[in-house]
């Protein structure tokens, strides 16, 4: 079930993938009901239309209100996987439930106010005497709002889509310079989604938590989580040998110098995308027992996402080649990390692990 609501919410307020048909449908099938409503709203206005026009107008009508009211409520049911606006995390809304805070926003009320008066209509005589031009003009309006955000959430996807690219091709490079695939990136990727959909699946302790967090944000937040290796001289990064203890201490110093640049990009308090990054690139070499660096946080002091990000990142350290080792199988990596459950990693993010290790395994040959 969680899955079903994770992929309506994706439906509805995400760009379309390429590939995604049912996503592209119902994005298209919305789009051109908005444009046959307005039409057929335009045309009610005019009390002199033909009998026969009146009649498919109604018919119309009637369709689309049914529509527009199922949209509503898998909204409303969608609603606690939409990311508060900057303005509501500081408004009485963030203290009520998401649902709620989408039916008293402006938006959640014009969107009431366009379905609710046609079907007061239907089982309330009195609200048959509204004027049907008041009801069709609050429908318009909603309609070419609608249209209106479509437009404007058109331009800023495409422009959070360049940015992702950009800061996927960074990671890249990093990766590049520290003589890996690029393809890290993308496993690593991939493993805290798998992890995330098992939790939100088996309904864990984190699953509220991970829905405020918006699961396909840290996903994408993981591409960045060794930036700041950037900043590390290329004869330690580059050491085919085991690093001295002064070496480490530099190389350990790729977290904070990772966080200084996230937080040069921008304010990580109104980005949840950059605040994951930082939490990530700041915390993935933290441990569940406190002992792990640069801040040696314990336990859920450490931000959730660079909880998962930890597995991820020793599992795939674990199974891949580097310069100074060969590939572990991949069951005695399964076997170190649990050995680390409730020491260095969070117990119930390990267990979710050892639950889809097969799916880790599956990811690794993929992308090797």
């Amino acid at each position: 079930m969680e899955k079903l609501r994770l992929r309506l919410y994706v439906i509805l307020e995400k760009e379309p993938k390429k590939g995604d048909i049912a996503c592209i449908a119902v994005n298209q099938i919305l789009f051109y009901l908005i444009w046959i409503n307005i039409a057929a709203v335009i045309i009610g206005f005019f009390p002199e239309i033909d009998s026969k026009l009146k009649i498919i107008l109604d018919y119309i009508e009637l369709v689309s209100v049914i529509i527009f009211s199922a949209e509503y409520f898998i909204r409303l049911w969608v609603a606690p996987f939409k990311p508060p606006s900057a303005s509501s995390k500081h408004s009485f809304l963030s203290k009520i439930p998401p649902s709620l805070q989408y039916v008293l926003s402006p938006v959640g009320l014009i969107d009431l106010l366009a379905i609710i008066p046609f079907y007061l209509q239907l089982f309330v005589p009195v609200f048959q005497i509204i004027d049907l031009r008041l009801l069709r003009a609050l429908r318009m309006f909603r309609l070419l709002r609608v249209l209106k955000l479509s437009r404007y959430d058109k331009s800023v996807k495409m422009l959070a889509k360049v940015l992702d690219n950009a800061l996927q091709g960074l990671a890249n490079v990093i990766e590049y310079r520290d003589k890996k695939s690029g393809e890290h990136v993308k496993r690593t990727q991939l493993y805290v989604e798998a992890l995330v959909d098992y939790l939100l699946e088996i309904k864990s302790v984190y699953a509220g938590e991970l829905r405020r967090l918006q699961p396909d944000i840290i996903m994408k937040s993981m591409a960045l989580h060794d930036v700041g290796k950037i900043a590390i001289p290329d004869r330690i990064l580059l050491k085919p040998e085991k690093l001295n203890d002064e070496e480490y201490e530099i190389m350990k110093s790729h977290t904070t110098q990772g966080s200084q640049i996230i937080h040069e990009m921008g304010d990580v308090n109104s980005s949840l995308y950059l605040r994951h990054c930082a939490d990530i690139c700041h915390c993935h070499h933290e441990r569940w027992d406190g002992k792990g660096y640069p801040q040696k946080l314990k336990e859920k002091e450490i931000p959730l996402a660079a909880r998962l990000a930890a597995i991820a990142d020793v599992y795939d350290a674990l199974v891949c080649a580097r310069a100074y080792k060969a590939a572990m199988p991949y069951e005695e990596a399964v076997r170190i990390i649990t050995e680390g459950r409730g020491t260095q990693f969070d117990p119930e993010i390990t267990d979710a692990f050892l639950q889809i290790q097969d799916r880790f395994k599956e990811i690794a040959e993929k992308y090797k």
